[in-house]
């Protein structure tokens, strides 16, 4: 795909659904910038608790970073637990801002899929990060990122993408669906 308008991909979906996976991936296809929270909260945090107090500005450092990309007419993949109708709205917002399109990437997994990825380890930057274990919370973590999760049935610009399937399968949905949205 080549030539698509200014664009804010925004991530949805548990913890563990595939979120990272597919947005790395896109990134490489489409040449976005990634924004990713974890390693963000790695380079502010050292050691990110995910406190609400941290997220708050987390997300405040990430809505700035994604509107100065947008400003500069690059696509954005903001990778993060987007799972909220509040912040999905505050998101399409910052998109209208820069007169971009927002667009939600749902990756639609099962729950017992997606805890038992997070019982594997991952590392950023040297430190580990595991929402099972290295988060200083075991599945209080991904409770609490998940009880505000409200499913992106009825919102428009959503893709539903399977975060089981393989990237080449995930990547035929998304790209007639995206098309379907810039017209």
């Amino acid at each position: 795909m080549e030539n698509f308008p200014a664009t804010l991909f925004y991530t949805i979906g548990y913890p563990g659904s595939g979120k990272t996976t597919f947005s790395l991936q896109l990134k490489r296809k489409l040449g976005l910038v990634h924004l990713y929270a974890d390693e963000i909260g790695v380079d502010i945090f050292r050691i990110p608790k995910f406190s609400p107090q941290e997220r708050r500005y987390l997300y405040e450092e990430m809505n700035w970073q994604a509107e100065n990309h947008l400003k500069s007419d690059k696509g954005v993949i903001y990778d993060a637990n987007i799972n909220s109708l509040a912040l999905r709205n505050n998101l399409r917002s910052l998109a209208k801002r820069v007169d971009a399109i927002a667009v939600g990437l749902w990756l639609n997994t099962p729950q017992e899929i997606a805890l038992e990825r997070l019982r594997h380890p991952r590392r950023i930057r040297g430190v580990i990060l595991n929402n099972l274990a290295g988060r200083n919370a075991s599945e209080r973590f991904y409770e609490e990122v998940t009880k505000n999760y409200t499913i992106p049935k009825r919102e428009s610009n959503i893709i539903e993408i399977s975060g089981v399937l393989p990237f080449t399968e995930q990547y035929k949905v998304f790209e007639l669906a995206y098309k379907k949205i810039i017209g």
